[in-house]
């Protein structure tokens, strides 16, 4: 799984806050690296925290989830209230599962489906109007 040390610093002692987008700024690299991707989006949100306004920007986000972070969008994002400049956006997270629940719930009905398809697949046919004919 991955681990990203500042990402588990901000959810662990930073705040959740709902922020709005404010620019999004799209960066090419001309050489990029073997595990770096070639487009990246540096986001500057808005959000309240304690009554007060701030603007803060994420770190680079990557991959599909650029072209969903438009200016306006509200999103949710974890600050430190020693850095409000600075904000870890929930999409700019690593997407592996946050904990064991999160891995085994989807395991069992993959096995479950498999054991079905494998030693009774009529079972897969209860609820239609005709069950299939066993011969």
């Amino acid at each position: 799984m991955e681990y990203d040390p500042e990402a588990r610093l901000f959810l662990d002692q930073g705040v959740a806050v709902h922020a709005t987008i404010s620019k999004n700024q799209i960066l090419e690299k001309n050489d990029p690296d073997l595990l770096e991707p070639e487009l990246q989006a540096l986001i500057s949100v808005e959000y309240i925290l304690e009554n007060r306004t701030y603007r803060a920007t994420s770190r680079p986000v990557t991959g599909a989830r650029i072209e969903f972070l438009k200016p306006g969008t509200e999103t949710v994002g974890y600050v430190l209230k020693a850095k409000p400049e600075r904000i870890i956006l929930r999409e700019s997270m690593p997407h592996a599962p946050r904990d064991l629940y999160d891995l085994i719930a989807p395991a069992l009905f993959w096995m479950l489906g498999a054991i079905c398809i494998v030693f009774a697949p009529d079972v897969l046919y209860f609820g239609t109007t005709e069950a299939p004919e066993v011969s």
